[in-house]
């Protein structure tokens, strides 16, 4: 060969392979280039945080090594698990269970997999997600209301959390999306909290295109931008749609991922919490609406079920799907109207959006609509005989720890006090539930009443207080039972049948409209749940007062983050 034609040729090839070097890390370097995105999350950092809820100080090593990593036990193929979290859905907001929805996706997941038509969250975000990421009731995890940006106030840091039970049985553990569980300090926030990553927002009740929050505070209006990539404000997103940015930053992890190593993604969506907003496609295609409100919630329902669509592709696409475990759930009722109160962030009149029909009330209330949840579970692992089932076992929010980590994911989980059940065979074989009761709340008055609400086999107790008469006026008006415009049902009376108003007993199973009280005519099933609520009363753990903070220091330069 010519010495010239040689010259031009390793020219040439050594020009091609310097762009194709070029395109592998810029394409890597969505995950790798903030603050090293996964590898610096990877090793827990050993050191003294103290606890935001008391005076304990607590080792971040310690508070992991109480569950042994699994690396030491006889370890067989795992599955990746994919949990899909919405905001604020309403029971009946899924084509499946009302068919003017469009969300063919989640309809197609949900008849072809198992749906949940037992199954139980809690009444608002932050103790939905505490329960998720605990195993453990909001009267022992601390977290019992929405947290809220002027307050010093987090998941205590002595709970463990899922992601830190499966990152040290050698998951891949990722968050993409909301968190809401607390940010005043570094060690709250989810990198600290067992997730490998973290592209999304610390706090709630976001604009979906702009990314900040705004609170009244001190008679001013205090707001801030909150959008982070690990522990980074991440102002790149500005401008761009949260349900879009959200699909594809898990659609990334999914396609770099080692499919021979375990995988899990919590993904918990902003939509279809308030403000409504949504590209206005998704507003066309949902057309069929009269109401325009409701017109645009249909819309953030379909574009979900559209990101949701893409990601299972990417799934198949990496040669995962097959050995994915994917659950869908909501994280409370959907708010219905007058949803207003004080200790709300943005307490407003927000118009009746969303649907819990054929169910009572909704989100902030323990009544059926806001704590029965929308949720199925959909995988090729499941065995054939129950996959397009519904299933009626009694399960909630709170069995997904000891299911997904201690089962799915052989994890060792036996030095944690949990509530939950590990239901995987009442799921994947139709087993009867290890479930036999549930609490749904509990609460202590200065008064020592105790209220809240209780489920035992098909019966429930909803037991409201009598302080002044506040929180019955409070259950009454989330009490709403009235049927979305579109069904078009004419209804004679929601009034609840029975003498007592502040003792309501249910037969759940034959009444789940919750229409008729039957206390008086069972007064030993009322004492008996009764009983076992103020027995439950005694186990509620202090965490100590929430601060009210001064907002100047947590929106420094007009963002949301850590400032302690």
């Amino acid at each position: 060969m010519m010495p010239e034609l040689r010259s031009y040729t390793i020219t040439l090839l050594t020009l091609l392979m310097l762009t194709l070097a070029f395109v592998v890390v810029t394409n890597y370097s969505t995950l790798t280039a903030d603050n090293n995105f996964v590898a610096d999350n990877r090793t827990r950092i050993k050191g003294i945080v103290r606890s935001t809820f008391d005076n304990v100080e607590v080792d971040e090593q310690e508070r992991t090594e109480s569950f042994t990593d699994s690396a030491s036990q006889g370890r067989e193929t795992r599955p990746h698990v994919i949990f899909i979290l919405a905001d604020d859905l309403g029971y009946n907001d899924v084509g499946y269970h009302n068919s003017h929805i469009i969300s063919p996706t989640i309809d197609k997941l949900a008849t072809t997999g198992v749906r949940l038509e037992n199954y139980y969250v809690a009444n608002l975000c932050s103790p939905s997600r505490a329960q998720l990421m605990t195993g453990r009731y909001q009267m022992r995890n601390g977290i019992s209301q929405i947290l809220q940006p002027q307050y010093d106030e987090c998941l205590p840091l002595s709970e463990v959390t899922i992601a830190d039970v499966l990152r040290n049985a050698g998951y891949s553990t990722h968050l993409v999306g909301k968190w809401h569980l607390g940010y005043s300090r570094r060690e709250c926030t989810p990198t600290h909290r067992g997730f490998d990553s973290f592209l999304g927002f610390l706090s709630g009740s976001e604009t979906y295109y702009d990314h900040t929050i705004g609170w009244p505070q001190n008679g001013r209006h205090y707001s801030g931008y909150d959008f982070y990539v690990n522990e980074r404000i991440a102002y790149e997103y500005k401008g761009q749609y949260s349900t879009h940015i959200f699909a594809r930053r898990t659609m990334d992890i999914i396609e770099q991922h080692n499919a021979t190593e375990p995988l899990f993604i919590f993904l918990s969506l902003q939509a279809v919490h308030s403000p409504f907003d949504v590209p206005k496609k998704y507003i066309h295609i949902n057309k069929h609406f009269k109401d325009p409100t409701r017109r645009i919630y249909a819309g953030m329902v379909t574009c979900m079920d559209e990101a949701i669509g893409n990601i299972t592709q990417a799934l198949k696409n990496n040669n995962m799907w097959d050995n994915t475990v994917l659950i869908f759930s909501t994280d409370n009722g959907g708010p219905l109207k007058d949803y207003e109160d004080p200790e709300f962030l943005n307490p407003t009149r927000t118009p009746t959006v969303a649907s819990n029909w054929p169910l009572r009330g909704g989100k902030g209330s323990d009544w059926e609509g806001g704590i029965r949840g929308a949720a199925f579970v959909h995988s090729p692992l499941l065995m054939p005989q129950v996959r397009g089932t519904e299933n009626r076992e009694l399960m909630g929010m709170v069995d997904w720890l000891p299911t997904v980590a201690g089962y799915l994911g052989k994890a060792n989980i036996d030095n944690l006090t949990l509530d939950g059940y590990n239901i995987w065979s009442t799921l994947s074989q139709g087993d009867a539930s290890p479930r036999q009761e549930l609490l749904h709340n509990v609460v202590v008055s200065e008064h020592q009443s105790v209220y809240g609400a209780i489920r035992v086999g098909d019966w429930k107790l909803l037991q409201l207080g009598d302080i002044q008469g506040a929180n019955v006026k409070f259950h009454v008006n989330r009490g709403l039972h009235i049927p979305p415009p579109e069904m078009n049902i004419t209804i004679k009376s929601t009034k609840v049948e029975g003498s007592n108003p502040y003792t309501l007993l249910f037969n759940i199973k034959q009444d789940p409209r919750e229409l008729h009280n039957l206390a008086a005519e069972h007064p030993q099933m009322t004492s008996l749940l009764r009983d076992k609520l103020t027995e439950y009363s005694k186990f509620i753990e202090h965490h100590g007062e929430k601060t009210l903070v001064d907002p100047e220091k947590c929106t420094r330069n007009k963002t949301i983050g850590p400032w302690l």
